[in-house]
């Protein structure tokens, strides 16, 4: 227990750096050591390359130099969020056979490469080890983006605390609200919506479609979309959209609609910023659930 202690208080006194990775760049935010958290710099890094979801390389380079000048203090605990842009998610439906996790986590792979052919083998997949009647929900991430990412705070002498696909810090953030609900869950991202059926607050389905500066049309349309193509689902649409906390949402005929989310807000507490400021700008929403 003595040896667990330094552990213990070096993460709660901790210095802290949270980064957003997306296609379109890098959100960073830095925090200070000690119980009484302080806000040192928010930054966003633009990806000075051709938009390409596949190629995280420009990213991680970019980052590498964001990191040489703001000179974040040794064993620093780095928190990496990843958009929907480097990880590919897969909903499977419930069993009827039943498997131990090390059975499910094979044949979530095996999905995988029926879906993605060979260029699965070389991702990092992981799955959530639900119970038998529920449905399994996975994610894959490249693992050479994985072995970049802690070789690169090894040479940075940072301490890499956790790589979190987007979709599932939301979702975690949101359980309290989401618990046992039915229908659509919409989380925005910077050109994305993410649109989860929920059943009893477990996914049933999940589908990604692009969206542009009018993201509410978009959504609206995608939401129709998916009501033809299931006929029995809910009406229901909860909207996560934390870089939107002060628009209205349109109304949706036929549907009741709600923003949620509004008590995720800082967890840490910064005592020199309003809360939920940083979340302002669209660049840094992705980091709301986990600051």
């Amino acid at each position: 227990m003595s040896r667990l202690l330094p552990s213990l208080f070096s993460h709660l006194t901790g210095a802290r750096l949270y980064l957003a990775l997306s296609a379109e760049g890098i959100a960073i935010v830095q925090q200070s050591s000690g119980f009484k958290k302080q806000l040192i710099k928010q930054q966003y890094v633009s990806n000075n390359q051709a938009k390409n979801s596949a190629n995280w390389q420009s990213i991680v380079n970019q980052l590498d130099d964001s990191l040489s000048q703001l000179k974040p203090a040794k064993n620093t605990l780095v928190t990496v969020v990843l958009s929907s842009d480097f990880v590919r998610y897969l909903i499977l439906p419930v069993q009827q056979i039943a498997m131990n996790f090390a059975e499910k986590t094979a044949y979530v792979q095996a999905a995988y490469r029926e879906i993605y052919g060979a260029a699965a083998d070389s991702w990092q997949i992981k799955c959530h080890d639900s119970a038998p009647h529920q449905s399994t929900l996975a994610v894959a991430t490249d693992s050479q983006l994985i072995v970049a990412l802690s070789q690169l705070m090894a040479k940075h002498q940072l301490n890499l605390h956790s790589v979190q696909p987007y979709l599932m810090t939301a979702f975690n953030g949101l359980m309290p609200q989401i618990a046992q609900k039915n229908g659509y869950l919409v989380l925005l991202e910077n050109t994305k919506l993410q649109l989860v059926q929920l059943q009893n607050g477990i996914c049933q389905q999940l589908r990604t479609v692009s969206c542009h500066d009018d993201w509410q049309l978009d959504l609206q349309q995608a939401i129709q979309r998916e009501t033809v193509l299931n006929e029995h689902a809910e009406n229901r649409v909860l909207v996560y959209a934390p870089a939107h906390k002060n628009t209205s949402l349109k109304p949706m005929q036929g549907f009741t609609i709600e923003k949620i989310g509004e008590k995720i807000g800082l967890k840490n507490g910064l005592s020199n910023r309003p809360k939920n400021e940083l979340i302002n700008d669209a660049h840094f929403a992705l980091l709301e659930a986990v600051i």
